[in-house]
């Protein structure tokens, strides 16, 4: 038999805030309130003879406790995730459960975890696989703060990516660009009244994030208030459901620095479409949030067809998230360096810039060259 875990959070404004969660082996969940944290431990402690409880602690009541801990009161003293974090993190947890447990939390060993590791490769893609894989260990690490195991034997178990079979990052060409700008250029001088307020609105969108590489949700999670003079300060997002929340990552809460013309571009469309400072920059007619799916099949895969940038299938080359790998391209053309990159694109550290970009920085060696010779000019004369 496997025991059932518990967990403890603290609710602010109860008489007896400290909560134990308890899964009883019935079914379902157990609670109990108490005045104190030290309280709540020792019901814990004393679970071992509680009659819910049996002896040991199961896979899933580990998985449980650690999506229970990551939305409630965030896991190892970090904030609680976003509602979008907490969707994938619940995606991984069914990849965990799926996999067919014959061993409790105390008794799994790293042989265990090589099995489970062999079972997601078999079931998913590498990447899905890698996904999970370090969700569970992730469970697992959160089971050593709680208590549960002391050591995490998934650490160091790893699926390495095939780099073989991963897609290169397509990054459209200047000339791409241009025919797809020129197609929303037609678009709008051809159109009038509503639906050529539509197409500025398009037009103005691609061009935002043409010139900053900025996430499509934080385009459409942006309020006039983000907007300060040479500059847009990146402060939240919209997520596929139209959700607004913080950004992807701590990284991603930047400023990026923008030039006269967007500026200017940006002035034009207030003056179209005038907003309150909390108002949404770029929204639907009836001033809700732009959902990425239908912006992406009812605008950009439209545009695409029409600038001809689809393959011989009909299927566009490239998704939406090109243009940000474009500006980043054009960054690197103009020798900005890899810290001030990765900052503009919101990358955690600068090492994912230099996975994503990096074969850009090798194209880069002739100017590399050019430089080394004029500086040896400067020096020697």
């Amino acid at each position: 038999m496997i025991r059932r875990m518990a967990d403890i959070r603290k609710r602010e404004g109860y008489p007896n805030p400290w909560q134990v969660r308890y899964e009883k082996t019935t079914g379902g969940f157990g609670y109990r309130s108490f005045r104190t944290r030290q309280d709540a431990q020792k019901f814990i402690q004393g679970l071992s003879g509680h009659r819910d409880f049996d002896q040991e602690t199961s896979i899933d009541a580990l998985v449980d406790a650690w999506i229970f801990a990551a939305e409630q009161t965030g896991l190892a003293g970090r904030m609680p995730v976003t509602p979008r974090t907490a969707e994938n993190y619940r995606r991984y947890a069914r990849g965990i459960k799926a996999y067919d447990w014959t061993v409790s939390a105390e008794r799994l060993a790293r042989p265990d975890v090589v099995k489970f590791r062999s079972y997601l490769i078999e079931n998913h893609t590498r990447f899905i696989a890698r996904k999970i894989l370090r969700a569970f260990q992730g469970v697992l690490n959160h089971a050593i703060e709680t208590g549960v195991v002391t050591t995490n034997v998934a650490q160091g178990v790893t699926i390495q990516q095939d780099k073989r079979s991963k897609p290169k990052r397509i990054i459209p060409t200047t000339d791409q660009v241009r025919s797809f700008l020129d197609v929303l250029d037609r678009r709008c001088d051809q159109s009038a009244g509503a639906v050529r307020k539509q197409w500025i609105r398009w037009r103005t969108v691609f061009q935002v994030m043409i010139l900053t590489g900025a996430r499509p949700g934080e385009i459409f999670g942006m309020s006039w208030s983000q907007i300060r003079p040479g500059e847009i300060r990146v402060t939240r997002s919209a997520d596929q459901k139209g959700r607004i929340g913080p950004p992807k990552s701590a990284a991603g809460r930047r400023t990026i620095l923008i030039g006269s013309a967007l500026e200017q571009i940006l002035a034009t469309w207030r003056e179209i479409q005038p907003g309150e400072d909390d108002d949404l920059v770029f929204r639907t007619r009836t001033n809700g949030v732009v959902l990425q799916s239908n912006f992406r099949k009812n605008v950009f895969n439209v545009i695409m067809r029409e600038a001809g940038l689809v393959d011989a299938e009909g299927k566009t080359l490239f998704s939406p998230y090109a243009f940000r790998h474009y500006f980043a391209s054009k960054l690197i053309d103009q020798g900005m360096n890899v810290k001030y990159v990765s900052r503009q694109m919101g990358h955690e550290d600068i090492q994912t810039t230099l996975n994503i970009y990096g074969h850009l920085l090798e194209d880069s060696q002739d100017q590399i060259r050019a430089g080394l010779a004029s500086m040896s000019d400067e020096i020697l004369g």
